[in-house]
């Protein structure tokens, strides 16, 4: 049975916009109880801006399943292709996206090792995505037009959302609300190619 690639998309969709509109909540109109009790743990639990929290989680699930979709792609294509390493290296660049993500990379390599986190995580793993992302599906898969169209378009917004909060000044909840979907999109064309290989 196919994996309903739509439906996932529109229902992770859901749950991003769902989280986007409680960080709204929390931090335009804090709830605040009829005695005038704070919500803190409730306002912290849905805040873009706090760490280890409910949209902190949403987020590494989906980088961690984009890493568990590549491995099983991988695993169908390991036989047939010499291309299918590049499904590989896609897995673990993900799986380190997702630990950064849960453990707070950036902010321990930054603080510890006064390292900035651009030049320490993201231009490294950025550029080893580009270079295999250009090879792969613009020269050895170019044909395949669904799959660059899920999983470029995917990558472009993950990292408009990415830089958004420096360069371009976006809103917390404008920036990580583009990185969520650019993470489901990417997901989902994951999802889509693992249907194409079951189906042969």
């Amino acid at each position: 049975m196919p994996i309903p690639v739509r439906k996932v998309f529109w229902s992770l969709l859901a749950g991003s916009l769902l989280l986007a509109a409680a960080h709204l909540w929390v931090s335009l109109a804090p709830p605040v109880s009829p005695t005038g009790f704070r919500y803190d743990a409730l306002i912290s639990a849905f805040n873009l801006e706090n760490e280890a929290n409910l949209p902190n989680w949403y987020a590494t699930i989906l980088l961690f399943s984009i890493t568990l979709a590549s491995l099983v792609i991988f695993y169908l294509r390991r036989g047939g292709s010499k291309w299918a390493v590049f499904w590989l290296g896609f897995a673990v660049i993900f799986l380190l996206l997702s630990l950064e993500e849960a453990a707070q990379l950036r902010e321990v390599l930054f603080h510890t090792f006064f390292l900035p986190a651009i030049a320490a995580i993201y231009l490294p793993l950025g550029l080893l995505l580009v270079i295999g992302v250009g090879v792969y599906f613009f020269i050895i898969k170019r044909t395949d037009r669904p799959l660059q169209g899920w999983i470029i378009s995917g990558l472009v917004v993950f990292v408009l959302g990415g830089v958004g909060g420096g360069r371009l000044h976006f809103p917390i909840v404008v920036k990580e609300w583009l990185e969520m979907f650019g993470e489901i999109l990417v997901l989902c064309g994951c999802l889509r190619e693992m249907n194409v290989l079951l189906r042969k």
